[in-house]
């Protein structure tokens, strides 16, 4: 809507999944919107709520005093949980090579890129409203469940010929199926399969109206993003317009001689223009107003582009003094 032609751009115009997509792959706005927000709060560190379906113990109290080797020590009560650490673990069979691996809970989410896989499934809800996250094991028959998933894999809504949607619902209208589309350009066909709701965690965006998902964080700043856009593209063609030196002709008498002389302006000898009393003079344009247009211009360049790799201007321009700022905040 508006991307390659200025009369579509309409602000009352919801923009389609597709399109939000694009402006998301594209747009240094809508990333830091969508992913660089929930990448900061996921860098921090992480706390299991349950381990083994217990509560996990509350940690040690360094203020406690160290009872001394004549103090008798309590005895611990039976069945209490311990640590994480040493309780943690999960127990999953490899698909590929059919063996039996233990692995504490954090060694195997990363084994399986879990955090990334989350920091996407977000991203995607704040984009779209929803995100998909399903479940795999070592079983093919994805309509069954089971106790025991070895990875998980996240999709966003169906675009562009990839996706999820909604296949069956319930009779009260939550969903049961979830129907997903693969395709890439090394398949010559898609790869579709449905998938049971149990197998599945649905992200939602926060809803600000009455819907079965999430309201799109993406819907506050498409417009915004999408008119910017359009003006920097206007604005190249036009300062790339006026830093050219232009050709004035004068005596030109008819329109066909005048679409003549472009023609063979741009595909021609300069010679040939030199016919039927047709006179050319080159006028630049003059230094400093073009000089002052460039350097506002290329000024708002740097300021998107910093944004969009989010790295501060000064850091980008090479002082010193932006890098320290900067680094100040990414310990």
């Amino acid at each position: 809507m508006g991307d390659t032609d200025l009369d579509e751009f309409d602000w009352n115009e919801s923009m389609s999944n597709e399109e939000l997509l694009t402006l998301y792959e594209r747009n240094g706005t809508m990333a830091l919107l969508c992913d660089w927000i929930p990448g900061e709060a996921l860098k921090n560190n992480w706390t299991w709520k349950t381990v083994n379906g217990k509560p996990r113990p509350p940690p040690s109290n360094p203020t406690t005093p160290t009872p001394t080797p004549d103090e008798k020590q309590p005895t611990p009560p039976e069945n209490q949980p311990q640590p994480a650490e040493k309780e943690g673990s999960v127990t999953f069979t490899d698909p590929k090579t059919g063996e039996k691996s233990t692995l504490p809970y954090f060694e195997f989410l990363e084994q399986i890129h879990f955090k990334p896989k989350l920091l996407r499934a977000i991203a995607f809800a704040r984009l779209h409203g929803s995100a998909l996250m399903v479940f795999f094991n070592d079983s093919p028959d994805l309509d069954t469940i089971s106790e025991q998933y070895y990875d998980c894999e996240v999709y966003h809504k169906d675009c562009f010929g990839n996706g999820w949607s909604v296949a069956e619902v319930d009779d009260f209208g939550n969903p049961t199926v979830f129907h997903i589309k693969i395709q890439t350009d090394e398949m010559d066909f898609p790869k579709e399969f449905d998938v049971n709701a149990e197998r599945c965690v649905v992200f939602k965006n926060p809803r600000k109206g009455q819907c079965w998902d999430g309201t799109p964080s993406s819907r506050m700043l498409a417009h915004y993003n999408q008119a910017e856009e359009l003006c920097v593209k206007n604005a190249v063609k036009w300062v790339i317009l006026h830093a050219k030196a232009t050709a004035h002709f004068r005596n030109v008498t008819s329109q066909g001689q005048a679409d003549r002389l472009h023609t063979v302006f741009n595909h021609g000898q300069t010679d040939e223009l030199m016919t039927n009393q047709v006179e050319m003079d080159w006028k630049a344009p003059p230094l400093q107003s073009l000089g002052q247009s460039l350097g506002t211009f290329f000024n708002i360049l740097a300021n998107l582009q910093a944004r969009t790799i989010r790295i501060s201007r000064q850091a980008m321009d090479g002082a010193p003094e932006g890098t320290l700022s900067s680094a100040q905040y990414s310990t």
